[in-house]
């Protein structure tokens, strides 16, 4: 309801929208700066579950070139690490050491990413 409202215009004198829709603080520029600066020392499952989700519907309704490209190029160079410390950690596997540290840090789609190639390395 509150994005309807948003993108609504209202008829009438001074036909400003009913309510505005900002984006969330996980996508504020203090966490967009951070994650230009070293996308793997931030903390995503601390923004957001599911960081990338939110910042999908976030584009939806908003048009933030800035905001994707720095959510893309995110997620290419976490996906990279993802990938070395599936293949490289056993720590990772059981939860615990630097691996499980690492595993607390990443949202939901990242979690699935790692299970996947935790499931494609093990065939």
């Amino acid at each position: 309801m509150a994005e309807m409202l948003a993108v609504s215009k209202p008829s009438g004198p001074g036909s400003d929208s009913l309510a505005t829709l900002d984006m969330p603080a996980a996508l504020n520029e203090k966490v967009l700066n951070a994650l230009r600066a070293d996308p793997g020392s931030v903390d995503l499952r601390a923004q957001a579950t599911w960081f990338y989700g939110l910042g999908e519907r976030m584009l939806e309704l908003f048009e933030e070139e800035e905001v994707a490209g720095v959510l893309v190029e995110t997620f290419r160079l976490r996906a990279l690490e993802i990938a070395d410390k599936a293949q490289h950690s056993g720590a990772t596997q059981q939860g615990g050491g630097a691996g499980g540290e690492f595993m607390q840090g990443l949202d939901d789609t990242e979690r699935q990413c790692m299970c996947l190639h935790l499931i494609f390395l093990s065939l």
